[in-house]
């Protein structure tokens, strides 16, 4: 999963509330990733072994430098509840810390949220899903993540929202625990 390293060792440190982990550690996990166009579908057992596994539906926006592909935002969206989900972002680093994190999609825009750490892996924000960014998400063919550098120029990265409905109705279904087909 795109976030597993940073999400296992903010887990275990106890950064974020409400993370799921797995009851019974011979339980079975469909670990493999599914694709819905842009967006994948994934769980993955706990590291502590404890409670369930966690699923997310995930994207890594990647840009081409030199004939290479490299990734500069990593999106997770995760289920915390029946009715309550958060998105994950993982930005490159040199970010102007305090303008926070920021989503567009057609004419609206979510509220900024701050970046809560940064690693050499990059910078970490949380962001509540709200009903009217779920259904921009559903609805809209494409967004915008917007952030400023250190130097406060300001980036806005394009995404594709393609396969985000589907993919987010397997993890409704799913939430934590294997696939069913």
């Amino acid at each position: 999963m795109l976030f597993s390293g940073i999400l296992r060792h903010l887990c275990r440190s106890g950064w974020l509330a409400g993370c799921l982990v797995m009851a019974n550690a011979h339980a079975a996990v469909d670990a493999l990733p599914h694709h819905y166009q842009d967006w994948t579908y994934q769980c993955a057992p706990s590291s502590n072994n404890l409670a369930v596994p966690s699923c997310e539906v995930s994207q890594a926006v990647k840009i081409d430098r030199q004939g290479h592909l490299v990734t500069i935002l990593e999106l997770a969206l995760s289920k915390q509840g029946p009715t309550h989900h958060v998105l994950t972002i993982l930005a490159p680093l040199n970010l102007y810390l305090p303008s926070g994190f920021e989503l567009a999609w057609g004419t609206h825009h979510s509220h900024a949220v701050p970046f809560l750490s940064c690693s050499r892996q990059g910078c970490l924000a949380r962001m509540r899903v709200t009903p009217a960014l779920l259904a921009g998400l559903k609805h809209q063919s494409r967004a915008t993540g917007l952030f400023r550098l250190a130097n406060h120029k300001e980036v806005r990265l394009l995404f594709s929202l393609k396969g985000f409905s589907d993919a987010f109705a397997v993890l409704q279904q799913n939430g934590p625990g294997p696939v069913r087909h």
